[in-house]
């Protein structure tokens, strides 16, 4: 069954609920308020009634907003990728989206979402206006490049042969490889911390590695 036929028929039998609002159905191609746009986690109320969902998070591509949109277009509007993601997906595989619009919800607890994003099908992590290198960059958005990075930096560390793939686009890419280069450091510190080694008694293993270092 559709992932969207799922949540609604397990919406249905619920009784009102704060953030039953992210789940009215109607006509509008936009986030929020349509399949298969529909399902939209702004705030942490949101993120704790989706986690009483696996079944609509395990079976959803799952779509990182780092920014409001990725840039404007001829006409002069605003253009947000995330929704070409979730159309083509819809149409060419039958797979719904979650978006999560950090930009706008903020990250209150990283290792929480990146658990719930890394139990998906995979995670796109869209593109935006500012910069890795200019932390002001992110001034008026609700994460900023700290909050962002420790996310991506979760994510990182939670790929393994039963994760999702994860894409990284335009902004999300300058992230990726930015928590690449952190990750990396954080090994190094906490490898020069060390003092042993288990099965090496004599100390080799750890001298090599150190030297890598």
């Amino acid at each position: 069954m559709p992932c969207s036929a799922i949540i609604w028929k397990t919406v249905r039998r619920l009784p009102p609920f704060p953030g039953r609002d992210m789940l009215v159905d109607n006509r509008s191609f936009d986030w929020g308020v349509a399949p298969p746009l529909e399902k939209v986690i702004t705030n942490p109320r949101e993120l704790d009634l989706l986690l009483r969902l696996p079944e609509i998070y395990r079976q959803s591509v799952s779509i990182i907003e780092p920014w409001a949109n990725v840039g404007i277009n001829l006409q002069g509007e605003a253009v947000r990728a995330s929704k070409n993601i979730a159309y083509i997906l819809q149409q060419i595989a039958d797979a719904d989206t979650i978006l999560y619009p950090v930009w706008q919800s903020g990250i209150a607890n990283p290792w929480r979402l990146a658990n719930v994003l890394s139990a998906g099908i995979a995670t796109v992590v869209q593109g935006g206006d500012p910069s890795v290198y200019d932390a002001a960059s992110f001034n008026g958005s609700n994460a900023s490049l700290e909050d962002i990075l420790t996310l991506i930096d979760q994510l990182m560390l939670r790929r393994s042969t039963g994760s999702g793939p994860c894409i990284f686009i335009c902004l999300g890419h300058q992230l990726a490889a930015a928590s690449h280069i952190r990750l990396i450091k954080r090994a190094v510190r906490e490898v020069m911390q060390l003092t042993k080694l288990p099965l090496d008694a004599d100390g080799f293993a750890l001298s090599s590695l150190r030297r890598i270092c």
